[in-house]
């Protein structure tokens, strides 16, 4: 796959652009890193939906208990 340098784009003013809009930075982060805290994020969020899923639905068959003790 050519890059911008094979086509001719890799002047001056367009490596100066790339780096203002941050494009040089960007190519030096550690991409498996960022995908490992990215899955970390993501499973920390789905354990926090489903512990408070969990305890509503526990909520709910309590009240259901005490509403069959009740009768």
């Amino acid at each position: 796959m050519p890059c911008v340098r094979d086509i001719g784009l890799w002047s001056e003013r367009l490596q100066q652009a790339y780096a203002d809009m941050g494009v040089l930075d960007a190519a030096k982060s550690d991409l498996e890193a960022l995908m490992r805290s990215d899955e970390e994020i993501a499973e920390k969020l789905d354990a926090d939906r489903f512990a408070a899923e969990e305890e509503a639905r526990a909520a709910e068959v309590a009240e259901v208990i005490t509403a069959g003790a009740d009768s």
